[in-house]
């Protein structure tokens, strides 16, 4: 009976691991994505549309 309950304890805790690695992997891209736009946003100011 204690295996069960260890071996659920241990399923709930890995499950909550892999769900915070996957947040942080989106947070990142997400921000990352923000950063790229605002790139090519400060290269729109700068330049206008044309070739940059």
């Amino acid at each position: 009976m204690e295996y069960a309950v260890v071996l659920l304890l241990a399923s709930v805790l890995v499950g909550g691991l892999v769900v915070f690695i996957v947040e942080a992997g989106l947070r990142r891209a997400r921000s990352m994505t923000a950063r790229d736009e605002q790139e090519i946003n400060e290269l729109h100011r700068r330049y206008g549309e044309g070739r940059w």
